[in-house]
């Protein structure tokens, strides 16, 4: 587990901001549907303290619950 990496950037003066899990694919795909356009790029990864949290999250709501169908 590594955390999303968030990434900002501006485009004809509008700013944005996007949470990714894969950043390198997502600019990648960026510079290709807006080439040049593409301004003030910033790519920040996940702390390992983030890392750690989101883990410490993780462990506290403990194993994914399942429901049960029971037929009528």
């Amino acid at each position: 587990m590594s955390g999303q990496s968030e990434v900002r950037w501006s485009r004809d003066g509008q700013r944005f901001v996007h949470a990714a899990d894969d950043a390198t694919a997502f600019v990648r795909e960026l510079f290709r549907q807006y080439g040049e356009s593409v301004e003030d790029l910033e790519v920040r990864r996940a702390s390992l303290e983030d890392t750690y949290m989101a883990l410490v999250r993780q462990a506290e709501q403990g194993p994914p619950r399942r429901l049960t169908v029971v037929a009528a």
